[in-house]
């Protein structure tokens, strides 16, 4: 009878030592795992902040010098009405019609900018925008400012 108490405590022993492992291997399984997903995570924003330092390196190539930085840091992008109510002859620079310095009214036209009207004009933004009474420098297409 003695050998056989000692023959079970030997087999408890062993299944509680078994379970001890399986669930020290299930915690190594389960942790490892959650490595792996920070691992990938990791990979995947760097893969990102890559891509976005490269689109940023290209922006940087495409911007002016300095020296034309100057002169285009208050360009503001003109925003089309979809329909303009000024003739084409007018809203383009042709032979016929009087230079925009001899008229005292220019036109704007697709892809001008108040930096570009004023320099053209030989004079600056603000004396545009107030001259004008523009209280932000959007323009448009079409749009006639006196100078």
């Amino acid at each position: 009878m003695e050998s056989s108490r000692r023959r079970q405590r030997g087999q408890s022993t062993a299944n509680n030592s078994h379970w001890g492992v399986s669930f020290i291997a299930l915690l190594l399984v389960l942790i490892s795992g959650l490595m792996c997903f920070l691992i990938l995570t990791t990979v995947k924003q760097s893969v990102k902040l890559s891509s976005i330092h490269s689109q940023l390196i290209k922006m940087e190539q495409l911007q002016p010098s300095s020296g034309e930085q100057a002169a285009t840091q208050s360009t503001t992008p003109i925003q089309s009405t979809g329909s303009s109510t000024m003739p084409e002859a007018n809203q383009e620079q042709g032979e016929g019609t009087p230079s925009p310095e001899a008229s005292g009214v220019y036109v704007v036209k697709a892809g001008d900018s108040l930096s570009s009207i004023a320099e053209q004009l030989g004079t600056s933004v603000e004396r545009l925008m107030s001259d004008n009474g523009l209280s932000s420098s959007i323009i448009q297409i079409g749009q006639e400012l006196t100078h």
